[in-house]
């Protein structure tokens, strides 16, 4: 397992490894400034708050830690998961983020209280990546089976399952104005779903 994230700022780069670490490196000087210890497995996704106060870390037991930035003081801890959380992002605005877990779940949560929102069902196989459109009313799941599912994070619909590669989807992405979504798949392709998110409004 490997993760890295940049700070909004971009003067932060975070790195996580199966050594349970996270390490936080000076930007762009590449000077190693902190490392963050204190996890009991191997660390699988990073993500900055979207102003780079807090880092949020996932892990292969199910766990998931806020750290505050700069000097990376653990603050917080959830366990709301059953087995390893595979994908973690923060709403644009930062009042909510998503965990994905190979438990078969995608749960939303509060920042600030740390409450769970809402639980997203439906989703079958192991979530592989999480990512949020630019005005956060737009999630999408990217999946082992190939597929990656749309979701309306405030009501908890599933709003579109896009199928694509054959193999297990990677990773996805938003283009800017969230038109149009990109993913990566296991087995080398991309695919672009531009005309199928051409179909928003969601809701």
């Amino acid at each position: 397992m490997a993760a890295v994230a940049f700070s909004s700022t971009g003067t932060v780069l975070a790195s996580a490894s199966a050594d349970k670490t996270i390490k936080l490196w000076a930007v762009p000087r590449g000077e190693l400034v902190y490392t963050l210890s204190g996890q009991t497995s191997a660390v699988t996704d990073l993500a900055f708050s979207p102003d780079s106060t807090l880092l949020l870390s996932s892990t292969a037991e199910g766990t998931l830690k806020f750290w505050a930035m700069p000097r990376g003081e653990l603050v917080r801890t959830h366990n709301g998961h059953t087995s390893e959380v595979t994908g973690v992002a923060f709403s644009p605005d930062g009042e909510m983020f998503a965990s994905a877990s190979a438990d078969g779940t995608v749960k939303l949560w509060g920042t600030q209280s740390g409450k769970r929102l809402r639980t997203l069902s439906g989703l079958g196989p192991w979530v592989m990546a999480l990512t949020f459109n630019a005005d956060g009313t737009t999630l999408a799941a990217a999946m082992a089976d190939g597929s990656v599912k749309v979701w309306v994070p405030q009501t908890g619909a599933c709003v579109r399952t896009l199928k694509g590669p054959l193999a297990a989807v990677t990773a996805a992405a938003f283009g800017a104005d969230g038109t149009l979504l990109a993913s990566a798949g296991a087995d080398g392709s991309e695919f672009d779903r531009s005309e199928m998110l051409h179909l928003r409004p969601w809701s």
